[in-house]
């Protein structure tokens, strides 16, 4: 008898199956799905045991070379398949295990990560310290932060990154960066990261900044640098968008961009259209402050007190959303047709933060293309 997936804490993907663990009522139970094309049915006997009897729990995982690594607290698994692709679970040792599933990075045939005592390495055979300092280190972080730790792979500068809480308080609020080639680290104080996901060669970190504190997505640079600092540019680009119909044609007429006034910042729009040249048509762009504002110079909603260079500040009491309108053009006043779109938004270097809100996209449906077989 099959059932849905448990509910868990993390899942891992290994050769056809699919691995739950993390389950609140049963966390030394490890549930994996049927081989080749069930990963969400899982039946009522797929599972492994984990040493349930030594009140552990299982805490995270690993993919690395031909195997998984599994982490409770204070013991490390390693699982593999038999030809017929039956789960093998092995013990690999007790006493060393990872905080959590977030706090392991996998690199170059090596698993990293972050246990009760210290920052281990393990190259398939067994688990090694790397270095009697970081044991100590990470001995007078507080406990009850442990959990919130997790690392990141910066693979172009070879260095895993790692988010602690240092205290005082219950917030990360320090980096330390793992040099691999010479076992040296870094500490970033006074730096808060809270989440992290690779896209498309960067990595896209969750912070927080200023007062309040403000929370905000960024990018992590080269020099350890995020937000405004970093000089990068914020770009969003929507993939391509067949609408309704994906082989008919469109005219696309005008969208309406929803954004937060913040900053006098240009937003730079630009489209194309069909997915078969994909090349880019046309471009526009607002000023995300006071020229688009609709009551400009209104002192009951704008702060009219002089800046540093003398002349009015020009900035909302508070954050508010605004809108205008993109004509979408293909040149010379001619409105742009095709069977998809793409649309980009972009601010320049440095031109940060910047909340695009969402856009709204007017078109009309022309109808699919004549074919040879129309005609016949």
């Amino acid at each position: 008898t099959n059932r849905p997936p448990p509910v868990s804490l993390w899942a891992c993907p290994f050769r056809g199956r699919v691995y739950y663990g993390g389950n609140k009522d049963t966390p030394s139970l490890l549930y994996y799905s049927r081989d080749q094309g069930g990963r969400e049915a899982v039946s009522v006997t797929s599972f492994l045991d984990v040493s349930t009897q030594d009140g552990d729990v299982l805490t995270g995982y690993a993919l690395s070379q031909d195997y998984v690594v599994i982490f409770k607290s204070r013991s490390m698994y390693m699982l593999t398949h038999d030809k017929t692709e039956t789960p093998i679970l092995t013990p690999i040792t007790r006493g060393v295990g990872a905080v959590n599933d977030r706090a392991v990075v996998a690199f170059e045939g090596k698993v990293y990560f972050m246990g009760e005592q210290g920052l281990y390495a393990f190259d398939g055979t067994k688990p090694v310290p790397l270095s009697r300092e970081l044991s100590r280190r990470v001995a007078l972080l507080p406990r009850s932060g442990l959990a919130d730790a997790f690392a990141w792979l910066d693979a172009e500068n070879r260095r895993i990154l790692l988010s602690l809480v240092a205290g005082p308080g219950d917030e990360n609020n320090e980096i330390w960066a793992l040099h691999v080639d010479t076992g040296a680290v870094s500490r970033i104080e006074d730096m808060s990261v809270y989440a992290t996901v690779p896209y498309k060669g960067h990595n896209i970190v969750s912070y927080s900044h200023g007062v309040g504190p403000t929370y905000d997505l960024g990018l992590w640079a080269f020099r350890d640098k995020i937000g405004a600092a970093s000089s990068y540019e914020g770009r969003f680009e929507t993939r391509w968008l067949t609408l309704d119909r994906p082989t008919a044609d469109k005219e696309f007429f005008r969208i309406e961009v929803f954004y937060v006034q913040h900053g006098n910042y240009q937003m730079a729009i630009d489209w194309s259209v069909d997915w078969d040249e994909r090349k880019t048509y046309s471009a526009d762009g607002v000023t995300l402050s006071g020229p688009n504002a609709t009551l400009w110079d209104n002192g009951g909603l704008w702060d009219n007190s002089l800046g540093s260079d003398g002349f009015p500040a020009r900035s909302w009491d508070s954050g508010r959303v605004r809108s205008a309108r993109v004509d979408l053009l293909a040149g010379s006043g001619v409105e742009a047709r095709g069977r998809a779109i793409r649309i980009g938004f972009q601010t320049s270097r440095g031109a940060t933060p910047w909340r695009l809100v969402g856009f709204l996209l007017h078109y009309a449906d022309l109808g699919a293309r004549p074919t040879a077989m129309d005609g016949e």
